[in-house]
């Protein structure tokens, strides 16, 4: 596959998974075109949105249960989450949305944290049935991008448009579940979890960010994330640590001082517990593909 990464930065690790923009603090926009089985893995500080315009994908997002989507479908990851991208047995074409306040550019009357819209773990992204004009918007909008339309101001009205028309055209109860992640009533306790879990050394730590005993953090943490902090902190340093190794470009010492292992040698048997092999044979395997995790389970959407 050819792949044009424009100016900017894209929503997937490992560069160019299409064409990208950068459009100011709040908005990345890009084309994204998957070869059968090939797979991206993302993440960071915007909620992004994905339109699956032809083909379909296996999602993951923060190590969670897979969901099979189709072609005609958006799906929303919450900030601060880790998602892995797969196409199926055909080519998939997505266009891909990180808007960084996506609920601050909502005008008008919020719907209620009840019902479906909450969403206890953080672990399933949302998926939202397209309807024509939402069709004619993906379209529209990744022709633009194809044809290298860009600016701030253009694209800043271009997030506005896909609110607006979400606002209109959808019911207030199915917008409350897509829009679940972002809503729910452990947001707060979610958050402080996802910005400083890779920062911390210990459960302790944690829960002294978030001001609770550490007891007390672990029965929440539980009734949140469905597990212990120390299986789930250990489950994400792993994933984090395999994704800088097999997709990005630090050094393997930066990667192990990033990580606080006391020495090379405990970051060799870190990898090899894990993974199976070394930190150095991971490495090899860039640009090769990756495997995702084994799911706890399947959802087909669409």
């Amino acid at each position: 596959m050819n792949e044009v990464c424009t100016r900017g930065k894209s929503l997937f690790f490992g560069g160019g998974s299409g064409n990208a923009e950068y459009y100011g603090r709040e908005t990345i926009a890009e084309n994204v075109r998957l070869l059968p089985r090939e797979v991206r893995m993302g993440g960071g500080r915007f909620s992004v949105v994905l339109l699956v315009l032809a083909g379909q994908v296996e999602i993951t997002l923060n190590g969670g249960e897979r969901m099979r989507v189709g072609a005609g479908r958006i799906v929303l990851f919450p900030p601060e989450g880790y998602y892995v991208v797969s196409a199926c047995e055909e080519e998939a074409h997505l266009l891909a949305y990180g808007i960084e306040e996506l609920l601050e550019m909502w005008e008008g009357e919020m719907f209620p944290v009840t019902g479906a819209a909450v969403a206890p773990s953080g672990e399933r992204a949302t998926a939202l049935a397209m309807n024509e004009r939402l069709w004619e918007y993906a379209l529209n909008l990744s022709g633009y991008l194809a044809d290298g339309v860009s600016g701030p101001r253009f694209m800043r009205m271009k997030a506005f448009e896909f609110i607006h028309l979400l606002r209109f055209y959808y019911p207030r109860r199915e917008l409350a579940a897509f829009f679940a992640p972002l809503l729910n009533e452990h947001t707060d306790f979610t958050r402080i979890v996802m910005d400083n879990w890779c920062r911390v050394r210990s459960k302790a730590e944690l829960a002294a960010i978030a001001g609770l005993s550490t007891s007390r953090f672990g029965v929440k943490f539980r009734e949140v994330f469905g597990t212990s902090p120390y299986q789930w902190m250990m489950s994400r340093r792993s994933e984090r640590i395999y994704q800088k190794l097999v997709y990005g470009t630090e050094s393997l010492k930066e990667i192990s001082e990033e990580f606080h292992f006391g020495s090379v040698q405990h970051f060799n048997d870190f990898c090899k517990k894990r993974f199976g092999t070394t930190p150095g044979r991971l490495r090899s395997r860039r640009g090769i593909g990756a495997a995702t995790a084994e799911p706890v389970g399947e959802t087909v959407v669409g």
